[in-house]
C-alpha cells in the first residue's frame, strides 16, 4: 500500500474543513415531496475534492466534512437516515476521483471502469428497490411502472459519459490546456453529481421517507417523475459551479505545488 505523504494528509484535512465550513449557511435548495428536507449547496464540493485528492482520500475528506458538518450545532438530526447522507457527497468525490485515475486496484482495472460501475450499481439499486422490495408491499400500476422505469433517465446520461469516453477522461483531465481541460471536468462533474443524487434518493426512500413521511410512500413514483425538470436544473447548476471552481482551482494548486496528483502541464 502506498504511504500517504504529509501533503496528502494535510490537504485531506483542509478539504474536510472547507466542507464543514460550507455546511454552515442555513439556506438549502428545496426537495420536491420532502418539505422537511433540502439540498445543501456544499454538494458542489464533492467532485472538486475528488479531482484534487483522488477517489480514496476524496471519499474520506468529503465524508468527514459532511458528517462533522451534520452533527455540529445548531442540532443533531433526529432521524437515523440523516447520518447516512454524508455518503452522498463522498460517493460524488469517489466517482470524480475514479474517472480521473488511470488505473485502480490493478493496472488492468481502469478508473473509468470503477466510476461507471459505481453509478451503474446505484441505478440498479433503484430498480431492485422498487421492483423487488417496494413492489410486493404496494400495488404497482402500469402508470407507476412507467414512472419507475423512466425516472433514472438523467442518471443514465451520467453513466454513458465514462462508457463513451473511457480513459480519455483521465488523459484529458491531466493536461492543463484550455478547452481540453474544461470539457472533461464538466462531463465528470455531471456523472459525479448524479451519483450523489441517486445515492441520496436511495437513502431517502429506504430510510428517511418511511420514518419521516410514511404517508407519501404509495405516491413515490409520481413524486420522483414530476421532480425531473427541477432535478435537471438543480444538477446542471451544481455541475456548472463545480466545473468552474475546479477549472480555476487546479491550475492554482499546480502553480503553488500543492496538487497531490500528477498532472502534466501543457
Amino acid at each position: 500500500m502506498k504511504k500517504l505523504s504529509s501533503k496528502e494528509i494535510a490537504l485531506t484535512v483542509v478539504f474536510a474543513a472547507i466542507y464543514i465550513a460550507a455546511t454552515i449557511p442555513p439556506w438549502k435548495l428545496p426537495v420536491i415531496g420532502a418539505p422537511k428536507g433540502g439540498i445543501e449547496p456544499s454538494l458542489v464540493l464533492g467532485p472538486i475534492i475528488g479531482f484534487v485528492l483522488g477517489p480514496y482520500l476524496g471519499f474520506i475528506a468529503a465524508f468527514l466534512g459532511a458528517m462533522i458538518g451534520l452533527i455540529l450545532p445548531p442540532g443533531v438530526p433526529s432521524d437515523v437516515g440523516s447520518f447516512l447522507m454524508p455518503f452522498a457527497p463522498a460517493i460524488s468525490a469517489f466517482v470524480a476521483g475514479s474517472l480521473t485515475t488511470n488505473s485502480m486496484i490493478s493496472k488492468k482495472i481502469k478508473g473509468w471502469m470503477i466510476g461507471a460501475l459505481t453509478l451503474f450499481a446505484l441505478i440498479l439499486s433503484w430498480y431492485i428497490y422498487f421492483f423487488g422490495v417496494w413492489g410486493p408491499a404496494w400495488s404497482i400500476t402500469e402508470t407507476k411502472n412507467a414512472y419507475i422505469i423512466s425516472y433514472p433517465v438523467l442518471h443514465f446520461t451520467g453513466l454513458m459519459i465514462p462508457l463513451i469516453f473511457r480513459e480519455k477522461l483521465a488523459r484529458l483531465f491531466r493536461v492543463l490546456k484550455r478547452g481540453k481541460f474544461s470539457i472533461p471536468v464538466a462531463l465528470i462533474c455531471w456523472s459525479a453529481i448524479l451519483s450523489d443524487h441517486m445515492l441520496g434518493n436511495m437513502i431517502w426512500i429506504t430510510v428517511r421517507f418511511p420514518i419521516i413521511m410514511p404517508s407519501v410512500l404509495p405516491d413515490l413514483p409520481k413524486i420522483f417523475i414530476v421532480s425531473i425538470p427541477l432535478v435537471l436544473l438543480e444538477r446542471l447548476t451544481l455541475t456548472i459551479v463545480a466545473a468552474v471552481i475546479t477549472v480555476a482551482l487546479i491550475p492554482l494548486l499546480m502553480s503553488s505545488k500543492l496538487m497531490p496528483r500528477i498532472i502534466e502541464e501543457a
